[in-house]
């Protein structure tokens, strides 16, 4: 509770500060006039910077999504193959299978 009322004494105190008139207008707004161009130069900056990285993220998950596809033979399966592995099993390799299941 202490550190709560500390806080809010701060807040009430710098914002007393910056109220206080110089030349007829109040010490934040020739404050802000010399720290402006340069917030708004790193604010541009994070927006490109976050805008890359997304636009990076969005292409790497796609890759990512491209390339989980199960391949056979070199080339990636076509969507309605891959719901049906049954199919993708010649009558040979069934066969196989059948007989190592009876064997054991």
């Amino acid at each position: 509770m202490k550190t709560a009322i500390q806080s809010l004494g701060l807040v009430v105190a710098f914002f007393l500060f910056l109220s206080i008139t110089v030349s007829g207008t109040p010490l934040f707004v020739h404050i802000y006039g010399l720290t402006a161009p340069v917030t708004k130069g790193v604010q541009s900056a994070v927006e490109d910077f976050v805008s890359r990285s997304a636009d990076g993220t969005r292409t790497y998950s796609k890759r990512l999504f491209e390339n989980s596809l199960p391949r056979v033979g070199g080339s990636k399966l076509p969507a309605t193959a891959i719901g049906t592995p049954a199919e993708l099993v010649s009558e040979k390799d069934k066969e196989r299978l059948e007989a190592l299941i009876k064997n054991h």
